[in-house]
């Protein structure tokens, strides 16, 4: 069986992605990985660089490169051509196409039809919500459904949105994405309460559907009640400089800090160190929603009890009073008396990351996940 994954380009972020391909390849030693940039993990991987691959811009009907020519634009169709032409060749020798989202996949979809191969396509987040106010990429889509053997998504709520968009509910697959801890533990809890110091992370890109902007405001009442607590900010996005702004316009220069986009182990070092972990998801103008929220997952293996909002698949990350706390989507001063409660009582913050951490050690275990999507190719393999 020979497989080929397709990814629109893959960020530092995104290790679920490079664990599946590692894993897959690891069953599948011909595996070919195609993607749009540079892997930023590229250990145990084979790949090649497809640069027409892009991801949507805001401009209707239009692509935008990751890399390459500096504002240059490609429609929809302009695209579909490029596939046909370049992509065609390379994987026409393939038994089936793994594509990481549906704007891939729409992007690929006239490559897809002439190959006549069978595909699975893994949805995400804005692939599924603010993509789909694109009138041309939500025709296409309607196409994928019907031509795709499977449709993969990593939350219950990812489903119901497929299903509702007009996918078969049969060929949707809830499959969660795989999380591990990098950094071995022992006892965490200990060292934390030894130090006493009080730190809060966010691990993310600072865009309108993560809204840093209400996390800070959270942070600020959370200050005025204990001075001493510190905001630890990792990733970069369109509202760094708002951000930034502002901590300055709020006097929170001394206690939040940004660190920018990090290699996985670096920004998991900050998790061993913090108290909590907050995040304030939100359905931005745009209609762009989170996926499954994967880095509430991964402070969740270190044992970190989570503070978030009822947004898209997060409920099922996070259980509500019992590994960690969620409240309405912009109600940052709901958030901050959550994380005031949680602060003023560590035996709570240890007992609630636990508990988190053996609820996304079973949900998001990253061999079981390898080994669901090996199932569904092993399905269509014996249709």
């Amino acid at each position: 069986m020979k497989i080929t994954f397709i990814n629109g380009g893959m960020s530092v972020s995104e290790t679920f992605i490079y664990q599946l391909i590692k894993g897959i390849t690891s069953s599948i030693p011909n595996t070919k990985f195609l993607t749009a940039t540079e892997p930023f993990y590229k250990d145990g991987i084979q790949y090649s660089i497809i640069p027409f691959l892009y991801k949507p811009s805001k401009f209707k009907n239009t692509l935008i490169p990751y890399l390459g020519q500096k504002g240059k634009k490609y429609t929809w169709l302009q695209q579909q051509k490029l596939s046909s032409r370049f992509l065609l060749p390379k994987i026409n020798e393939t038994d089936i196409v793994f594509i990481d989202y549906g704007t891939t996949a729409v992007s690929i979809l006239p490559s897809l039809i002439k190959l006549s191969k069978p595909f699975i396509v893994h949805f995400h987040g804005f692939d599924i919500t603010s993509s789909l106010s694109d009138n041309f990429y939500k025709d296409q889509l309607q196409i994928v459904f019907k031509k795709a053997s499977y449709l993969v998504a990593a939350s219950h709520h990812i489903k119901r949105l497929l299903i509702l968009a007009g996918a078969s509910e049969e060929k949707v697959k809830v499959i969660r994405l795989g999380v591990n801890n990098l950094i071995a533990l022992k006892d965490p809890w200990k060292a934390r309460l030894e130090s006493n110091i009080k730190n809060i992370v966010f691990i993310g890109r600072l865009t309108p559907k993560k809204n840093p902007i209400a996390l800070i405001h959270a942070f600020k009442l959370v200050q005025q009640t204990l001075p001493e607590t510190t905001l630890q900010i990792v990733g970069d996005g369109s509202l760094l400089s708002d951000c930034k702004s502002l901590v300055i316009k709020l006097g929170l220069q001394e206690f939040i800090h940004f660190h920018g986009s990090l290699p996985n182990d670096q920004a998991m070092q900050l998790l061993v160190d913090a108290w909590l972990y907050a995040q304030h998801s939100v359905t931005a103008p745009s209609g762009d929603q989170e996926g499954f929220a994967i880095s509430l997952a991964e402070a969740a293996l270190y044992e970190l009890p989570v503070v978030s909002t009822f947004h898209n698949g997060i409920p099922e990350n996070v259980i509500d009073g019992e590994t960690g706390y969620l409240v309405k989507e912009f109600d940052f001063e709901a958030m901050a008396e959550r994380i005031i409660e949680l602060l003023n009582h560590p035996e709570k913050c240890e007992r609630m990351g636990k508990k988190g951490c053996e609820h996304i050690t079973q949900l998001c275990d990253p061999q079981k996940r390898i080994d669901q999507v090996m199932h569904l190719f092993e399905s269509i393999a014996n249709e």
